[in-house]
């Protein structure tokens, strides 16, 4: 996977935040509109859709705080696998690859 696919799925990713977004104030207005109707649920789920608004928001928060440290990793970790030289592969005692025998030249 390359940055790009990462930074696409995170594009992808905000969308789906701002669809909750719109969902939960969607539902929050309604619910307005019925405690102003007098409904006196409509009040205490108001305030309990307001503190899963706070929770949701949170999360996210946290998942974008998450991705982007992901991404710095990946990043990081590619520039200085490219600014490395190649090295040897490291072998387990005994498990070093034969070395080819010397060719007679006739």
């Amino acid at each position: 996977m390359d940055t790009q696919t990462i930074d696409q799925e995170y594009e992808k990713l905000q969308i789906e935040f701002a669809d909750v977004a719109k969902t939960v104030t969607a539902l929050a207005e309604k619910m307005k509109t019925a405690a102003t109707a007098g409904d006196a649920n409509a009040t205490a789920w108001l305030d309990d859709l307001k503190l899963i608004a706070q929770d949701v928001s949170d999360e996210q928060t946290q998942a974008t705080v998450l991705l982007q440290a992901i991404h710095g990793f990946i990043t990081n970790a590619a520039k200085a696998a490219d600014d490395e030289p190649a090295k040897p592969p490291l072998y387990a005692a005994g498990q070093e690859p034969q070395a080819a025998p010397p060719q007679q030249q006739q």
